[in-house]
């Protein structure tokens, strides 16, 4: 650099850049070594007053990902974290999650021409108001088959009322499950019901049923899913928290495992859709009481990685 040649033989430095159109600010800016602003906190703060190393709380978050059925991403790893009493955000959550490789892929999606449905459902007012039922395909593979998955699931709250898990659903089968959900559960004076256009939910049969029992069964057009939200919705959640994770040996096997699902889906996982809580939480808050079918243990979300809950007691 020609102007540094001559500042460093004695000439004087102002004019040497203003004569070569440099500012000083510029000539003498020197890049500082690492990374700017505030340096990265090492501890995370516990509501006891206790201050944990981030090692602990990346091993918590680990524990937290393995447990069976927890497909979470930061936002809910930081719920999860604040229910137990870690003072934590979702920036620092995510810069933990980002280090270990700990975060979710991203899903691609392509927005190009899409068509947002509007009125996606009638206002619901009340806990089993108003139900949507579907059927998913579920590979066995220990048999080769595929077997249908039928879910019926409260729009309130989001919580799975039953499910039927066999190599074929009938029209019969999907009566006996509403029969079977009427029994367990108190349902409002008004019901209303939704489905897809499937044969054995548009069946004579089926119709005559719910026409029988004064509750409104309405049907969404053709290829419009979106009418169908959070049935579609816990379908994706299948796919990845269990579908993609586990192989099936039989149908019974996969009956085991969707037991358990249901049970840590409606007791457990946490839904932003309702505030980030589980949806029995979300049905006890309104003096719905609902409990566990099953004497499975719950732990996710309730009991932090054993290491960490030593350092804390």
């Amino acid at each position: 650099m020609v102007a540094q040649t001559f500042i460093a033989e004695g000439a004087c430095a102002t004019q040497i850049l203003k004569l070569v159109g440099i500012s000083r600010s510029t000539y003498y800016y020197r890049t500082s070594e690492g990374t700017r602003g505030r340096a990265s906190s090492t501890h995370t703060q516990h509501t006891s007053g206790a201050m944990l190393p981030n090692a602990l709380v990346v091993d918590a978050i680990q524990w937290l990902l393995t447990q069976e059925f927890v497909d979470y991403g930061y936002v809910k790893v930081t719920r999860c974290l604040q229910r137990q009493g870690l003072v934590i955000n979702a920036k620092k959550v995510y810069r933990l999650m980002r280090e270990h490789n700990l975060l979710l892929p991203k899903p691609s999606r392509d927005a190009s021409g899409k068509v947002w449905v509007k009125d996606l459902l009638p206002a619901t007012k009340q806990p089993f108001d108003y139900l949507e039922f579907d059927i998913k395909f579920v590979r066995i593979d220990g048999t080769g088959r595929n077997a249908m998955m039928l879910t019926i699931i409260d729009v309130m709250s989001h919580y799975t009322l039953g499910f039927l898990l066999q190599y074929s659903v009938k029209s019969e089968d999907v009566i006996a499950l509403f029969d079977d959900v009427f029994a367990r559960y108190a349902t409002p004076s008004t019901v209303r019901v939704r489905s897809d256009n499937g044969s054995q939910f548009a069946s004579t049969i089926v119709r005559k049923y719910f026409k029988k029992l004064n509750i409104t069964q309405e049907f969404i057009r053709p290829a419009t899913p979106d009418m169908n939200a959070h049935i579609e919705g816990y379908h994706s959640v299948v796919q990845r928290a269990v579908c993609d994770r586990i192989s099936f040996e039989d149908l019974e096997d996969g009956q085991r495992t969707f037991e358990r699902f249901h049970r840590f889906y409606n007791f457990e996982r946490l839904h932003s859709g309702i505030g980030y809580i589980a949806p029995a939480e979300k049905l006890r808050a309104m003096n719905v009481n609902v409990s566990p079918t099953s004497s499975i243990p719950m732990n996710t979300c309730q009991v932090f990685e054993p290491q960490l809950q030593e350092f804390l007691s």
